[in-house]
């Protein structure tokens, strides 16, 4: 049957889908292999299923056999691998499965490029993000295409390698594959172009001046950032002063993962600090913040790289880059926005919030930043629990993206709150717990800090002292731009910070730093000392720079570690300027601090 607007229909069949490299190296590349060429066949083209974060890269090869990129393998599994038609063919043996690895232990790499060296080429240039202990010539796949090109010994000792090669009778594509054991490598296959003795010379590097020029700009998923003036047109960036861009986050990026953008800058006027680079609303642990000052066009591929984004950021699906001087202008384009995948984070934090109390209804589901999951209970709850009673929980959690129970010991990870805790050691994408309660009473009791004793109070890079009535204090900047904060010593008595599910305050700007938006609430059981600002704060809503009281309530998951601590320091964080826009020392007020269990 013709295809619609005339011409043929041409019929292929999908032969077989294998994974390399072989087990136990965690998979990086799926090898299809049709009984012919596959006119128009992109990755476009394919759709992979079954294993729950794995997503597809470049597809390479002229066919019959294809090469197609994968990364987020996270467990072992069976993935189908789906194709769709390209326009005037019919492909049929779709769907295939494969058997994809894990190793938890192989150490991540990225494989980042290789270039061609010589008229004909001699030589490949391979570019890793790391050097790669033993790797050979023999851990190299090369795919000559019509090149005819093979491949000879490898020299050097990374994180750049030489590999030569001879036999090349016609210039064209080939495509490198690099599999090593005990390490995870990224990026695998790369392609790049050989000449042959006929070919012309490559073209001459651009002079200095002109690399801006000659770079390509994304047009999409770039957007403008900052409190200063900027705009975006053509793939161009003006930023003035305090700006700067956000990028959408790459596809299956996950908090274990590092963005990589390359951009071209040039400098138009004035001095150019430095980027700062940020996630959703926040400056906490994001790394590395700053980057060096440039002071003139770059006349190089630039690279920002930013990782340890948390829940949010991710959430956000955007990373922050602004930035930092006076007087200037600079032009930038964003060239490429790349993953570097990261070995997942393994999951130690306590499970939280489920305590049994009289009276109340018993959760059946918890969620945290590392995972979900699903609780039964036994005795089985009809209603709410009966007072007296001793209750155990089957708890199943599902790690989230980029966490891992991978080399959890057993009965390693705590439930808040329970007398007893066993389970197995972690080595799947889910963990099952079983947790045994004390017997019910009724709930811990509200903790309202009112009065506050002076002698539990203080701060950093601040004046800290109570509020005429006792039911707060006021925290006074002495230095910026930087951290302040002050601190309350709260002492839970018979009971601990794993009772109570909320914390309640009130929030009030007072004066100073109206660009200061938000604080942070962190959470220790050692008095708070330096400059610091806890990886697990919370970031809560409210204008610091407003006088109105703004009221702000967070969820205790993040402190859950903390959950048997019969006494915390809770530190109220604000990253300001001194003196503010009006003259004044940064100056806020937290009062009303409340804990209490449940959403009441």
């Amino acid at each position: 049957m013709d295809p619609p607007g005339g011409g043929t229909t041409t019929a292929v069949t999908l032969n077989s889908v294998a994974a390399s490299p072989a087990a136990p190296a965690t998979t990086t590349a799926l090898t299809l292999t049709f009984d012919k060429v596959v006119p128009g066949l992109a990755a476009s083209n394919i759709t992979l299923s079954g294993v729950s974060g794995v997503t597809k890269g470049t597809l390479t090869g002229t066919g019959p056999v294809y090469t197609l990129g994968i990364s987020g393998v996270t467990a072992a599994g069976t993935l189908t691998v789906t194709v769709a038609n390209p326009a005037n063919v019919t492909v049929s043996g779709s769907p295939k499965t494969a058997t994809i690895s894990f190793n938890a232990s192989a150490i991540p790499v990225t494989f980042s490029g290789v270039t061609a060296a010589g008229t004909p080429t001699t030589s490949l240039t391979l570019t890793f993000s790391a050097a790669i202990n033993g790797l050979a010539a023999t851990d190299i796949t090369l795919t000559p295409g019509s090149t005819g090109a093979t491949k000879g010994a490898l020299t050097g000792n990374g994180p750049t390698y030489t590999l030569a090669i001879s036999g090349v009778t016609a210039a064209g594509a080939v495509t490198v594959a690099v599999a090593k054991d005990g390490y995870t490598i990224t990026g695998s296959p790369q392609t790049v172009n050989v000449l042959d003795a006929s070919s012309p010379p490559p073209p001459p590097p651009p002079p200095p001046g002109d690399f801006f020029d000659e770079a390509v700009g994304l047009t999409e998923g770039i957007g403008t950032y900052g409190s200063g003036a900027h705009s975006f047109e053509g793939g161009i960036l003006t930023v003035t002063g305090n700006g700067g861009f956000s990028v959408a986050l790459p596809a299956g990026f996950t908090v274990a993962d590092t963005v990589a953008i390359t951009l071209a800058a040039r400098l138009v006027e004035g001095d150019l600090a430095k980027f700062i680079s940020k996630q959703a609303g926040g400056w906490t642990d994001v790394t590395p913040q700053a980057y060096p000052q440039f002071e003139d066009t770059v006349d190089e591929a630039y690279i920002l790289k930013s990782k340890g984004f948390n829940a949010a950021g991710i959430t956000d699906g955007k990373a922050y880059f602004q930035t930092n001087g006076n007087n200037f202008k600079v032009q930038i384009k964003i060239i490429s926005v790349a993953r570097e995948e990261g070995a997942a984070v393994k999951i130690t934090a306590p499970v939280p919030g489920l305590k049994p109390a009289s009276g109340e209804a018993p959760k059946t589901t918890v969620e945290t930043t590392y995972y979900n999951g699903t609780v039964a209970w036994a005795p089985t709850v009809t209603g709410n629990f009966v007072d007296g009673t001793a209750y155990t929980a089957t708890i199943v959690l599902t790690k989230k993206p980029g966490f891992t129970f991978e080399g959890v010991e057993a009965d390693a990870i705590d439930v808040v709150g329970a007398d007893t805790v066993t389970h197995p050691a972690g080595g799947t994408g889910t963990l099952t717990i079983t947790a045994v309660f004390p017997a019910t009473s009724a709930s811990a009791p509200d903790v309202i800090l009112n009065p506050i004793d002076e002698g539990n109070i203080g701060g950093f890079n601040a004046n800290v002292t109570l509020v005429d009535d006792d039911s707060g204090f006021k925290i006074v900047q002495t230095q910026g731009y930087d951290w302040t904060y002050g601190w309350v010593k709260v002492d839970f008595g018979t009971y601990t910070l794993g009772d109570y599910s909320h914390l309640d305050f009130t929030f009030t700007g007072v004066s100073g730093d109206t660009g200061s938006k938000q604080a942070r609430v962190w959470i220790t059981d050692t008095e708070p000392t330096g400059k610091k600002v806890d990886a697990d704060a919370v970031k809560t809503s409210g204008n610091a720079g407003a006088t109105t009281p703004k009221d702000a309530s967070i969820t205790l998951e993040s402190f859950s570690a903390l959950g048997s601590s019969h006494i915390v320091w809770v530190a109220f964080s604000l990253w300001a300027k001194t003196p503010g826009d009006d003259g004044n020392a940064t100056t806020y007020t937290i009062s009303n601090i409340k804990f209490h269990h449940g959403d009441e």
